[in-house]
């Protein structure tokens, strides 16, 4: 469980409170429980001891016949198996080899949503003046539509001070970001220097799922996340963000559909950790009724952006489940560095499909805090 401490006391703590106020997709089923995570069936990751030279890492991978498919840092692996060998054969046999210390499954997870900008008045997150959300096409709005007015976040009381957080990376890893969108192409961070794969110079992030340096968006999760923390605002069209001006890192680790594994992730934590993001938002997860598919690999990654002071904000989840029994990662996991954002509704009610945490004290929780999270307006990946 998470003791916090001076992470929530930066700066941008009321930034962060709307980086995942779309934490999931913008219609997520309500009170369904997920299946437990499967996991990639033809490859697993593996952690060797420390100090284990590069070369006999790639012995010890072939002797077991495997192909080393990407160093993930920190001692992980990740490695193809052969044909006919099952995971949790490959599981097994690696963790009794003597220069091994762990290893495990590729995880997979999935998505879980006053300026003159035109769609201003819907954004009742920010101002909330008890206005009525109107639906976009098939849309389903939740309760308590219209809401409580002054149930906001007071965002033109924070803009009366500030607007401009160009000092700040914010990586958003998701599922790509539409860095032409207009409403965001003036706020996407670009790359420095040669740091994703062949060639990174002058893009926006990074695209983990076809190795490339192309993080555009083919699904639109994570442009409207991306709308929800940095969208320009007071320009005089379509939405704004929390900050009028931030650096959005795109890192795609989700694919079309919204799928992601462990391998993918871990590279984007790693990746905008190297590459000076000092938030990261991760709206993904997965929720099983037990810990026995605990990551362990997601894991490392999140403590290695607390060893480099960056705050990592995450889903609580859409499962409607309590955290006190069920295990949301990377919700769950401990460190202090994490924080955990629940949903609530117009009325600041939390909304039926937002998971919690009935055990929760001042300095012991898994979920942290709440934000905006039902019937919200931001950019959409082709729009």
């Amino acid at each position: 469980m998470k003791s916090k401490k001076t992470y929530l006391h930066r700066i941008l703590f009321i930034f962060l409170l709307a980086v995942t106020a779309l934490w999931a997709t913008p219609h997520p089923p309500e009170g369904i429980l997920q299946s437990p995570p499967l996991y990639v069936a033809n490859e697993i990751l593996v952690k060797f001891k420390p100090g284990t030279w590069s070369n006999s890492k790639s012995y010890t991978i072939l002797a077991h016949g495997g192909q080393e498919l990407r160093n993930l840092g920190n001692d992980w692996e990740h490695v193809q198996l052969p044909a006919g060998q099952t995971v949790d054969q490959a599981v097994v046999e690696y963790r009794n080899d003597p220069s091994v210390e762990y290893a495990q499954p590729n995880f997979i997870y999935h998505t879980l949503v006053l300026p003159n900008d035109t769609n201003y008045g819907q954004l009742w997150g920010l101002n909330n003046t008890a206005q009525t959300i109107t639906a976009v096409q098939t849309e389903t709005l939740y309760t308590n539509n219209l809401g409580t007015s002054g149930k906001d976040m007071s965002l033109p009381t924070a803009w009366d001070r500030i607007t401009n957080c160009n000092s700040v990376v914010v990586a958003v890893i998701d599922s790509g970001v539409n860095y032409n969108h207009g409403d965001l192409s003036a706020n996407m961070w670009s790359n420095p220097g040669n740091t994703c794969f062949a060639s990174g110079s002058g893009t926006s992030g990074c695209d983990f799922v076809n190795s490339d340096t192309d993080p555009m968006d083919l699904n639109g999760h994570g442009t409207h996340l991306a709308g929800t923390i940095g969208a320009v605002g007071n320009n005089a069209t379509g939405s704004t963000g929390v900050c009028w001006n931030v650096k959005i890192m795109a890192v795609r680790v989700m694919d079309h559909t919204g799928a992601g594994t462990t391998a993918n992730i871990v590279s984007g934590v790693n990746f905008a950790v190297n590459n000076g993001a000092k938030v990261i938002n991760l709206s993904l997860g997965s929720t099983t009724s037990n810990n026995s598919n605990y990551d362990a690999s997601f894991n490392t990654a999140i403590t290695s952006a607390k060893t480099s002071d960056v705050v990592v904000v995450v889903a609580a989840g859409n499962d409607g489940v309590d955290q006190a029994t069920y295990y949301t990662y990377p919700c769950k996991y401990s460190q202090d560095n994490i924080v955990c954002v629940g949903a609530v509704d117009q009325s600041y009610t939390l909304t039926t499909f937002s998971n919690y945490d009935s055990t929760a004290t001042a300095s012991s929780r898994a979920v942290d805090i709440v934000a905006p999270g039902a019937n919200i307006r931001s950019t959409w990946a082709g729009s």
